[in-house]
């Protein structure tokens, strides 16, 4: 009596599906890049930033999926969308040569422009918290200014910058590890009057506990804010994700949350200005 009454309960079990093999889920690799703060990483383990927390909202609300991260560096990033490789990844700019071979989601990644670090003390000097023209203040000798030399701005930055970067009271940083730690240093120590902010420079500034002594201004010429997406192949499987992450993306969006993830890019100054320019380039865009 008792075998056969085994026998009849694992039957019965397998036909629920318990004593079955269960179906695998569909891999999805997320691969990220170290780029403070949208990516923090520790010992290249991705650990926090706005790329970070999107991704696990991601993983949250699409729980047919099995969800993997990888470091991976740009390029190899962009081969795999070209091949089709079930990835996707959050945070490219729109790009021409991008749009050949990536599909992209909704806007949902803010990036604040070009931006002068100066003390809050010499708020007056500056203009009392407006916008600065870059120009004028390269060409006010007075006034001591530090540039990254591994780093680019912009073609139109670049170009302001190009004619003073021999002056005298232009001092040129040449180290590519912690800029922003040794350029707050500086500017603590009056040693330079300004530079210009990179994306963590606020975040950094925060973490060292001087967030409160600094102010960062948008310079007039380059002051457009940027939007970023999550991407993945240009393909059918990649049109099918951007559709289930659009539509994640619409329902957290218009959440305080997400607009939380992008305070830290700026002084509490321009947090109005980051709100204005959210609603405008993220928020009304999901709403379509």
């Amino acid at each position: 009596m008792f075998p056969k009454l085994t026998v009849t309960l694992v039957l019965f079990l397998c036909g629920l599906g318990f004593g079955g093999t269960s179906h695998a889920k569909e891999n999805i690799t997320w691969p990220y890049i170290c780029f403070y703060p949208l990516y923090i990483c520790q010992d290249k383990q991705l650990v926090g930033g706005a790329g970070w927390n999107i991704m696990n909202l991601m993983w949250k609300n699409m729980p047919d999926y099995e969800h993997k991260t990888a470091l991976l560096p740009l390029k190899r990033i962009q081969k795999d969308m070209k091949q089709g490789k079930h990835c996707l990844f959050y945070g490219l700019f729109k790009t021409p040569e991008r749009q050949e071979f990536m599909r992209f989601s909704l806007p949902c990644r803010i990036s604040p422009p070009t931006m002068v670090v100066i003390r809050k003390e010499d708020l007056p000097i500056f203009g009392g918290g407006k916008t600065v023209s870059l120009q004028g203040l390269l060409e006010n000798k007075g006034l001591r200014f530090l540039t990254f030399n591994a780093i680019s701005y912009g073609d139109i930055v670049d170009k302001l910058l190009a004619p003073h970067e021999k002056n005298e009271n232009v001092h040129v940083l040449y180290r590519t590890d912690e800029m922003d730690q040794n350029a707050l240093g500086l500017l603590r120590k009056k040693r330079i009057d300004y530079f210009l902010a990179l994306n963590g420079t606020h975040h950094v500034a925060d973490e060292m506990g001087i967030a409160g002594e600094i102010v960062l201004l948008p310079i007039k010429e380059q002051s457009e804010y940027k939007v970023g997406y999550i991407t993945a192949p240009k393909n059918e499987w990649g049109k099918q994700m951007i559709e289930k992450v659009n539509r994640v993306l619409r329902k957290q969006i218009p959440t305080e949350y997400f607009f939380n993830l992008y305070k830290p890019l700026v002084s509490d100054n321009m947090l109005p200005e980051l709100r204005v320019q959210f609603n405008k380039l993220i928020v009304e865009p999901s709403k379509q």
